[in-house]
């Protein structure tokens, strides 16, 4: 099963780190969690080619 939006491939120029390809794909990280090929990364983490970016609302736990 697969819940949420399609993904987009976009071409961004070498050099380009996450917020950029980001920003290029009109796409805002505020209040999310940003995971590059499955890890958590932090937005200025350079791009490389075929890394898939993942953008989704953080999650936290609370008390049962």
């Amino acid at each position: 099963m697969k819940v949420g939006s399609a993904a987009r491939t976009i071409d961004v120029a070498p050099g380009t780190n996450i917020q950029g390809a980001l920003d290029n794909a009109g796409i805002s990280a505020e209040g999310m969690q940003v995971s590059r090929n499955g890890t958590g990364s932090s937005l200025s983490a350079e791009v490389v080619e075929n890394d898939v970016i993942m953008v989704n609302p953080k999650v936290t736990g609370g008390a049962r």
